[in-house]
């Protein structure tokens, strides 16, 4: 007897739906083009920060002319070094320029040696034509701030600026 190995036969009907027919492949969706990414600008290079002022423990300065205040050979030594000392000193000498001009409204050059304790003038010595210019002169100085302690003079060109300014040039 002989035994025969048989495949099964295609089915002769069409399959229908739900079986388990081999389902014809999908085409594989084309791949999106995606838009390209917009060119991110680099930020720009932030600025080098400034250098810090340095510290400092004299200040000199020939002229100061700032705001309407005129003052020559202003010259201040600091106990303590100190950024921004300049701006400190002439700050506060600039916001008591109209009462310091009060102290002699015709002209004057006034010479004046202080000390800045704790941050305000004291033991101020002036040196004016007058005794009255030089009483004003030095109490209007001690309601001077600078923040800084240090001993400074200078020639304060006071009122009218032709006036004082040749009363300082004739020194």
């Amino acid at each position: 007897m002989a035994v025969f190995a048989c495949e099964p036969a295609e089915p002769t009907t069409p399959p229908s739906e739900g079986t388990d027919a081999p389902a014809e492949a999908a085409p594989e969706p084309e791949p999106e083009m995606a838009e390209p990414e917009p060119e991110v600008e680099p930020e720009p290079e932030a600025a080098p920060e400034p250098e810090p002022e340095p510290e400092v423990s004299e200040v000199n300065l020939p002229s100061l002319s700032r705001d309407g205040f005129e003052a020559r050979n202003l010259h201040c030594e600091l106990e303590t070094p100190t950024r921004n000392a300049e701006r400190y000193i002439t700050a506060g000498l600039v916001k008591r320029d109209a009462d310091l001009d009060a102290c002699a409204p015709k002209g004057a050059a006034v010479e004046v040696q202080w000390e800045y304790v704790s941050g305000n003038a004291a033991s101020v010595e002036v040196s004016a034509s007058s005794g009255g210019v030089a009483n004003c002169v030095s109490t209007t100085m001690t309601k001077v701030g600078a923040g800084v302690s240090a001993r400074c003079s200078a020639v304060l060109l006071l009122g009218d600026q032709a006036a004082a300014q040749a009363e300082f040039d004739a020194r």
